[in-house]
């Protein structure tokens, strides 16, 4: 290389057979260089582009990584169960959500009645629900019909294996309740 500001070491990329990729690097100035205006978008010391020393990645690698990142985004979805564990889930989960809905129209949990009826209506039916797992839960999903909005998404939410039944979520979802 020649003498001068070109030749600094800094810049220079020896290692023989390293894969190679481009990085921009700035030169400092020549020496005798003209000054140049102090405009901060002009004044700037020339620009080199400098081949940096990386190591190569195996393909088989890449893939290996890609799977397992791809692989830990499926864990915690839910899964739809059979229909023996969805039978088994509904005889229990049907009477508990009859109950809350009910319950709704009668008058019993005035705080959710007040809220949900001045928007939706009463209670008057629901469709067949889905059954999902996902970790230590069991959701059974409903669409439910209400006097003013049909479709309206119902979530109860139970703990596998908890022989009470004890519900430990439930979840309203449609556009009126959202507005």
């Amino acid at each position: 290389m020649s003498k001068g500001w070109l030749s600094d070491k800094g810049f220079q990329c020896a290692l023989k057979g390293a894969r190679k990729s481009p990085v921009i690097s700035v030169a400092p100035p020549p020496p005798n260089a003209t000054p140049r205006r102090s405009d901060p978008q002009i004044n700037h010391p020339p620009v080199r582009l400098c081949m940096m020393d990386l190591p190569q990645v195996s393909p088989l690698a890449v893939l290996v990584i890609l799977a397992v990142v791809c692989a830990c985004g499926c864990i915690s979805q839910e899964t739809v169960v059979s229909d023996k564990e969805k039978a088994r889930v509904l005889e229990y989960a049907d009477p508990i959500a009859d109950n809350v809905l009910l319950g709704f129209g009668e008058g019993n949990y005035t705080m959710y009645r007040e809220f949900v009826t001045s928007r939706l209506g009463l209670y008057v039916s629901r469709d067949n629900p889905v059954v999902t797992e996902r970790g230590e839960y069991i959701t059974v999903t409903y669409r439910a019909n209400f006097e003013r909005e049909d479709g309206v998404s119902l979530r109860f939410v139970f703990r596998k294996g908890d022989e009470s039944h004890q519900l430990s979520g439930l979840w309203f979802d449609s556009p009126m309740l959202r507005s």
